[in-house]
């Protein structure tokens, strides 16, 4: 059970939590990492985002360049994905290694670089550990050209797999995350998660993208996982338009996953408002050509 402590003020008495002992275990009561991680999620000016730093206009498709890909491998493009964690500096903290990535595997200060973390939940942990340190975001600029970032979407389980307080603890850490970036002046895209089968969590993010207002217009969620069911892409989609009912806005949003996870989603929002990140093979509801035509001629 969540200790009594910790849930009373996330409204989560009597329901099922993981072993203490466990690593997603997120009762501050219990864990000292998880204290640290609530302290600073709780505080609500540290999940607000404070300026307007512009997204640049995505394409429908962006290519993911996996581990070691190069960019003149497959072709210029003016905007690409790359997992944090697969660019070489970041985890180590090796900022002249950092500096010299964009030219070592040929990707222009012209070619914008969306960076996120849609991993395995041990690499985002690791990425976590070093996010956390107050000059991540300027280590990050070594970079160098256009970068946006989107924040690590924290895994949010709702399987039964996952005890709720670090599921509510994810959500904020994304958010968190988001809002540490746009502070330090890069462009910020919050990576959002919920639990389908508790309509607080939707009540939650509503609340907060109706405070960030015109500071935040595009949201980012993963539609990847080990299966090819498009069951994910269904959940998702109707999420994503009931939040937006509940914001009382629309937004674009970015989606990272495959063809039949985009085509579920596409069942209730309009493939315009989406920007797919995957590797070419998946693109769905464009032309492919045309969508790689698309980030050739991003301005």
């Amino acid at each position: 059970m969540v200790p009594l402590c910790d849930a009373g003020r996330l409204g989560l008495s009597g329901e099922h939590a993981c072993n203490p002992e466990h690593p997603w275990c997120a009762a501050p009561s219990l864990q000292d990492r998880a204290y640290r991680e609530w302290a600073e999620c709780s505080i609500p000016e540290n999940l607000e985002f404070k300026s307007v730093i512009p997204i640049p206009r995505l394409p429908a498709c962006i290519w993911n360049l996996s581990a070691r890909e190069k960019l003149d491998d497959i072709g210029g493009h003016r905007v690409v994905a790359a997992k944090l964690t697969d660019i070489g500096g970041i985890l180590s903290k090796n900022g002249p290694k950092l500096a010299a990535w964009r030219q070592s595997y040929g990707i222009s200060s012209a070619t914008a670089l969306l960076v996120h973390q849609e991993s395995l939940d041990r690499l985002q942990e690791r990425l976590g550990v070093a996010a956390g340190d107050q000059d991540f975001f300027d280590h990050l600029r070594l970079l160098g050209g256009r970068i946006v970032f989107v924040s690590p979407g924290y895994s949010v389980y709702d399987d039964g797999s996952m005890c709720p307080v670090r599921q509510v603890l994810n959500m904020r850490r994304s958010l968190h995350e988001a809002a540490r970036a746009n502070r330090a002046g890069l462009p910020a895209i919050p990576t959002l998660g919920w639990n389908a089968r508790r309509p607080e969590d939707l009540e939650f993010l509503a609340d907060w993208l109706k405070r960030q207002g015109r500071y935040v217009r595009t949201l980012a969620v993963n539609a990847q996982t080990g299966t090819s069911s498009n069951a994910l892409g269904l959940a998702l989609g109707s999420g994503m338009v009931e939040l937006e009912r509940l914001a009382d806005s629309s937004f674009h949003w970015v989606v990272f996953g495959g063809r039949k996870k985009v085509e579920a989603i596409c069942e209730f929002l309009p493939r315009s408002r989406i920007t797919q990140v995957s590797r070419p093979k998946d693109f769905t509801g464009i032309d492919v050509q045309a969508a790689i035509v698309s980030t050739l001629q991003l301005s």
